[in-house]
């Protein structure tokens, strides 16, 4: 009897515990204990931090993190309400949001008792920003010209941003030269370089504007190198089953045909070789011409990743 008292003790006990650590599942563990920021903090943001928990409770995270962002701006130095903001915008995707409010939390509690848990998180997140977001890099021929993306002014020439994945319109503008503008597009993980050349006021713009470089003839080469390597496999192809023709030939002959023999295997040592080395050469130019083609493609690129590596898909 004592023993399923006992038991029965517990059961209600751990119910107990149970509910109260559900009744604020956002809270940080290191944030103060009780459902409310303080006496210190406004009347308003304590408002907004109880509708917001209402909210997060009930499964509105976006909603939560606008509420929580309010009380935050309206209470600034408190923990707790960074870290609810932050714990909001992770569970409403919003990564780079979330990864602000935690840095927010650790910069008010650096020495929270789960502070090491915070920057676990962040670097995981950062990781996967990595994985969410593209990498566009934008330079100009000559160096400085004012970047607009979308419209958007981004400052002078050479200019980095992180981006959502899409399409995207480059522009630069540098007084004296013609305008130059390009439009990209950048699936989620890629990271794709912008060259951008803007010829002299008067002069003749340069036919493609594109990546890494608008006015090369790396491509021109490019697709001659590519044409060789081409001619060179086929040799070497049609000299490789020639090879194993012979080689048939020089099997099936009769014993006592030793001429025969002998010139059969002089034809089939000169077809293995010019086999061999057509298609090594031909294997080693199609590449360096893809590379040279790829290179100095026009910058209406698809750039993306997949499980077995990277895609590249465009007009070139």
């Amino acid at each position: 009897m004592w023993h399923q008292q006992g038991v029965g003790s517990l059961r209600i006990l751990a119910a107990f515990v149970l509910a109260l650590l559900s009744s604020a599942p956002c809270a940080p563990a290191s944030a103060a204990d009780g459902p409310t920021l303080g006496r210190d903090a406004p009347p308003v943001a304590e408002e907004r931090y109880q509708i917001g928990r209402t909210l997060y409770l009930d499964g509105h995270f976006a909603e939560a993190a606008a509420e929580f962002r309010t009380a935050f701006d309206l209470y600034p130095s408190s923990p707790r309400l960074a870290y609810n903001l932050a714990r909001a915008e992770e569970r409403a995707g919003r990564t780079e949001a979330a990864i602000d409010a935690y840095r927010k939390y650790l910069a008010l509690a650096p020495h929270a008792a789960d502070a090491w848990q915070v920057r676990g998180v962040v670097d995981s997140l950062e990781r996967r920003r990595t994985q969410e977001t593209v990498t566009l890099r934008v330079r100009t021929t000559p160096p400085g010209a004012a970047v607009r993306l979308d419209g958007e002014a981004l400052g002078p020439a050479p200019v980095e941003r992180t981006l959502p994945p899409g399409r995207f319109r480059v522009q630069a503008h540098l007084p004296g030269h013609a305008e130059a503008s390009q439009t990209v597009r950048a699936a989620a993980g890629a990271a794709l370089d912008v060259h951008l050349v803007l010829p002299p006021d008067g002069a003749t713009a340069p036919a493609v504007t594109g990546a890494r470089s608008t006015a090369s003839p790396a491509p021109v080469l490019g697709w001659t190198v590519l044409g060789v390597g081409a001619t060179a496999l086929a040799v070497g192809t049609w000299q490789a089953v020639e090879a194993a023709s012979i080689r048939d030939d020089v099997g099936a002959l009769p014993p006592g045909e030793r001429g025969r023999y002998d010139e059969l295997s002089s034809d089939y040592d000169r077809a293995r070789l010019v086999g061999g080395v057509g298609l090594g050469v031909g294997a080693a130019a199609v590449g360096v011409g893809l590379w040279l083609v790829l290179r100095d493609a026009p910058a209406d690129v698809t750039v993306s990743a997949t499980p077995r590596g990277g895609l590249v898909r465009g007009s070139f």
